[in-house]
């Protein structure tokens, strides 16, 4: 399994309160930014980002912060090159509404003073709808690791990526009628967009057709694990899998093969999962 999957499982299964330090985040996010240039230059207008740094600590009466104090935090927050402010800002206040102690709400928003508009605007997107929201019902730690994991996708993949958690988050909700189970859908979330790496287009679409199909589909009608099973098979190889997929399904079915429904779909998986060549499966560059 790759490395969000895991990362997700540790957070569920490990001790509670092992939560990383910030200067041991900060050490991932670097090495997981590793594709960028070592020569790039930004012009940065560190001095108002000082000032609106220090001017919203010494408004935030909660932190009860010295002059010196909020002096030395509004210098670390400077060095995050323009908009260090306002991300900071941002995610210290979904921090504060999350009701975890105030020191760590900042600790965790320094960490996003460094990173871009982007991804931070990524990782608040996400973590509103892991916990904030409980549309997942995740605790604070795991919601938070979660959204700072998926938070470091590629620039050209963020949107895409926002785009179908959200997506998928709201599939979720509208399924818990039918006894849709709130961490299947998290961990089945993860798998989709971890595939989601490799493509340059939004895969919760071709999730939603290929698993209603599945489990409301005439003839099929599939449990929803088996179903979620059978789905993330065939979208773990792109969005050409669900068109191969579905192709089959037909063909087999049909007066020319006439297969049974459960033969037709193990061809149709089977002739899915090649829809990627394997030297064909590289990350975007």
């Amino acid at each position: 399994m790759r490395w969000l999957i895991s990362i997700f499982f540790v957070l569920i299964s490990g001790p509670a309160g092992a939560e990383k330090k910030p200067e041991e985040i900060k050490t991932q996010l670097s090495q997981s930014s590793s594709e960028k240039k070592q020569s790039e230059v930004r012009n940065c207008t560190s001095t108002q980002e000082f000032i609106d740094a220090f001017e919203f600590l010494k408004s935030e009466t909660d932190l009860a912060l010295s002059e010196p104090q909020a002096i030395q935090l509004a210098l670390q927050i400077s060095r995050g090159c323009t908009g260090a402010a306002k991300r900071f800002i941002s995610v210290y206040n979904i921090m504060k509404k999350s009701g975890i102690i105030l020191r760590t709400s900042y600790e965790k928003a320094l960490v996003f003073s460094t990173l871009d508009d982007e991804r931070t605007e990524n990782f608040i997107k996400i973590f509103k709808e892991t916990f904030l929201a409980n549309y997942l019902d995740l605790d604070f730690l795991t919601a938070y690791q979660l959204s700072l994991a998926l938070s470091q996708y590629l620039k050209d993949r963020i949107k895409v990526v926002r785009d179908d958690f959200g997506d998928l988050v709201k599939f979720c909700t509208e399924t818990k009628s039918i006894g849709f189970p709130l961490r299947t859908c998290a961990e089945y979330a993860i798998k989709v967009l971890d595939s989601g790496l490799y493509y340059n287009e939004a895969l919760f679409p071709h999730f939603k057709k290929v698993f209603e199909f599945l489990t409301q589909g005439s003839g099929v009608k599939l449990p929803l694990r088996e179903g979620l099973e059978v789905t993330y098979e065939v979208i773990a190889q792109g969005p050409k899998a669900s068109e191969n997929f579905f192709k089959a399904f037909n063909y087999a079915t049909s007066p020319k093969m006439f297969l049974s429904h459960k033969q037709a779909i193990q061809l149709s998986v089977t002739l899915a999962k090649q829809s990627m060549m394997p030297q064909d499966e590289k990350k975007l560059q």
